[in-house]
């Protein structure tokens, strides 16, 4: 067991850290994770992934991710583990969190990695979708549009828009972007570790924040209970696994 403030002491001194959680329970379709019924978190570290205080050494930290992934799936095999969270024929839509800008944001490193990984899983690079709120904030971070392919595709929710029809959970109410309403069969949530003026610390839930309309509005009561019910308003898309989006 770990508590906040220790949580945040061991991240903060790492020199890369990557950190995976997976649900508590994953549709009856797809392999479980070892211990399912119980949510899992493993944590890796590199302390020297970043070299001399540059950026992220991109070897490292695809290997750094395949410890990782394979810990959390008991695999030998990076490949055979990323083929228990995502299956061909699906799109696999990438949630990352861009409002900060370039170097405060998810990591492309992490993210190119991930897309490696994801293709030789069996998705085709079209199928997988990097999203955010906004083409601006993507930009901002380092991640060049691409609507329509070749290739990854990278869109903000302003390209699909959202739906008509406002989605309800408890106190929380608004419309989801069409990118995961739509789109997506699967979302790895890529967040960041970072601190809001109102709601305060904050990592996985409150990334979905970034597929509603007007989100304003539900961080009143430090999120409670808004960040749990905008993550319940598409029920139809299953949010699989979180991955740390930002290597500290």
């Amino acid at each position: 067991m770990i508590n906040r403030r220790r949580f945040l002491e061991t991240g903060l001194a790492l020199g890369g850290s990557a950190l995976l959680g997976g649900p508590a329970g994953l549709p009856a379709a797809r392999a479980e994770a070892p211990g399912a019924g119980k949510s899992r978190v493993v944590v890796s570290r590199d302390p020297d992934l970043r070299p001399r205080g540059a950026g992220p050494d991109s070897d490292r930290l695809l290997k750094l991710l395949d410890r990782t992934v394979q810990s959390l799936f008991d695999r030998d095999d990076p490949v055979q583990a990323w083929r228990q969270v995502v299956r061909p024929g699906e799109v696999v839509g990438l949630k990352v969190n861009c409002l900060a800008g370039r170097g405060l944001s998810t990591t492309i490193e992490l993210v190119d990695a991930i897309c490696e990984r994801l293709q030789q899983a069996g998705i085709k690079a079209r199928d997988i979708l990097i999203w955010d709120r906004q083409n601006s904030d993507l930009e901002d971070a380092g991640f060049a549009i691409n609507v329509r392919g070749p290739g990854v595709r990278r869109l903000g929710n302003e390209v699909l828009g959202f739906e008509p029809e406002l989605a309800t959970f408890g106190r929380a109410g608004s419309l989801v972007c069409k990118t995961l309403s739509q789109v997506c069969d699967a979302v790895i949530n890529l967040p960041v570790l970072k601190d809001h003026g109102i709601v305060g610390m904050t990592l996985a839930l409150k990334n979905l924040f970034g597929a509603i309309h007007h989100p304003n509005k539900y961080h009143l009561s430090v999120g409670d209970p808004y960040v749990a019910g905008v993550h319940a308003l598409a029920p139809e898309v299953h949010v699989l696994y979180s991955i740390h989006g930002m290597i500290l």
